[in-house]
C-alpha cells in the first residue's frame, strides 16, 4: 500500500517558505516594489511559479509577500520565516523614522527570525542593535568593489562567492558603529561598513548596497554575482 504523504505533517514540511518584504516608503505616491527586483534575480537561477512564488534552482520554492507598512501596517511576525526590510528614501541622519519600523525590528530580533535590511533597512537594523548611522557627505550612485572582512569570508551570506564583486550603491547616510556585531565588509572610509551581521549566522544582517536591484553599469559583471547575496539569505 502506498505511503500516505497527505498529511497535516507532511504538508507543512513542503509548504514554500514565507518571506516578508517590507517596504518602507516616504512617499506613499512612490511605492517601490523590491520583490519585483528580487524576483528578477532568479531569471538565471530559478522560475517563476506563480505572481508570488519562485522556485530557485536545485532549491526549496519561496513564497513572496510584499507589504508597505504605511498602507496596511505590520503582520505578525509569526507568519513567516524569513524577514527582509528594504530601502527608502527616509534618512537615519536625520531621524526620519518609518513609524513604528525600530519596534519591528527589535521584535524580529527578540523572535530570532532570519533577518536581511538593506540600504535604509540595514541602517534601521544598526540603530536597533545600539549602533550610529552619519551623513556620507554625498550621494554615492554607483558601482563599487565589496571588500570581505574574514569574518565575511566565511559567513553564510556570502556562501560560494569571491571578495571584490561589484555592487549597486546608492545611499546618503552610511552605517558607522554596530556594537558587538560581525563587520563582514567595508568601504574604507567612504562607508565604515557595508556588511555586518549580529553573528555567524543569518540571524540579523545588514547591507549598505542593494543586492536585490542590477547593477548601474552591467559592464562592470555581466553574471551579476551580488545577486548570490539574496539566494544564499533566502535558500539557507
Amino acid at each position: 500500500m502506498a505511503e500516505n504523504l497527505n498529511t497535516p505533517e507532511n504538508k507543512e514540511i513542503l509548504r514554500p517558505a514565507r518571506v516578508l518584504v517590507l517596504v518602507p516608503s516616504k512617499n506613499e505616491k512612490t511605492f517601490q516594489t523590491p520583490s519585483n527586483n528580487i524576483k528578477k534575480v532568479f531569471s538565471t537561477n530559478g522560475e517563476m511559479v506563480n505572481e508570488n512564488e519562485i522556485r530557485i534552482k536545485d532549491g526549496p520554492k519561496l513564497y513572496l509577500e510584499t507589504i508597505h507598512p504605511r498602507l496596511s501596517g505590520y503582520p505578525e511576525i509569526e507568519s513567516f520565516d524569513k524577514i527582509m526590510v528594504m530601502g527608502s528614501a527616509w534618512l537615519v541622519s536625520e531621524n526620519e523614522f518609518e513609524p513604528g519600523l525600530l519596534n519591528f525590528i527589535k521584535k524580529v530580533l527578540a523572535a530570532k527570525k532570519p533577518f536581511l535590511g538593506v540600504c535604509y533597512g540595514a541602517q534601521m537594523l544598526a540603530i536597533a542593535l545600539g549602533g550610529k548611522v552619519g551623513k556620507l557627505g554625498h550621494q554615492e550612485k554607483s558601482d563599487l568593489r565589496l571588500r570581505l572582512t574574514e569574518a565575511g569570508k566565511s559567513h553564510p551570506l556570502f556562501k560560494n562567492l569571491p571578495d571584490g564583486i561589484f555592487v549597486h550603491e546608492n545611499h546618503e547616510d552610511c552605517i558607522l558603529e554596530v556594537p558587538n556585531a560581525l563587520i563582514l565588509a567595508n568601504m574604507g572610509e567612504n562607508t565604515p561598513i557595508e556588511a555586518f551581521a549580529l553573528d555567524n549566522t543569518l540571524r540579523a544582517c545588514g547591507l549598505q548596497f542593494h543586492p536585490e536591484k542590477l547593477l548601474h553599469d552591467s559592464n562592470n559583471d555581466p553574471d551579476n554575482l551580488q545577486a548570490k547575496i539574496i539566494t544564499n539569505f533566502l535558500t539557507q
